[in-house]
């Protein structure tokens, strides 16, 4: 099982961090493990580091990416595809800081989805310590 978060980074720190992902990550994953007393300060760090996303465009932009897929289900603000021939399961979840994806596989359809909507994405799994810049992936390199 894989949980991906997606980020939009502001355009100053990507170009900052952008030969420096590991550095990104890092700072990511210190406010992903805050204790509760510590969260509006990781808030504050966060609010410097990433773009909020819309909601309302970022639901509509998947939709209108995979509405016309059998596979594809939307429950406002998750978005599912259970695609059994490509044995696929996979959820996204948008909120206002990011995007949450949980699935069965490596290189979830979503991930080719979000390429196009926005630049600057920045892609962490906390679990498996894994992190990436959207543009710089290819599918060979996750699956």
């Amino acid at each position: 099982m894989r949980v991906y978060y997606v980020f939009v980074v502001n355009d100053f720190f990507a170009s900052f961090y952008n030969s420096k992902p590991s550095s990104l990550y890092k700072i990511f994953e210190q406010i992903y493990n805050l204790n509760k007393n510590d969260i509006v300060l990781g808030y504050r760090i966060f609010e410097q580091i990433a773009i909020p996303f819309n909601k309302t465009n970022v639901n509509e932009y998947i939709y209108n990416r995979h509405c016309m897929e059998l596979s594809y289900s939307r429950n406002v603000n998750v978005h599912t595809i259970k695609n059994l021939y490509f044995d696929e399961i996979s959820k996204l979840t948008v909120y206002n800081s990011h995007i949450k994806i949980k699935t069965n596989i490596n290189y979830p359809t979503f991930i080719d989805s979000l390429r196009n909507f926005e630049k600057n994405i920045f892609v962490c799994d906390f679990i498996n310590k894994d992190y990436f810049w959207l543009d710089k992936i290819k599918k060979e390199t996750l699956v």
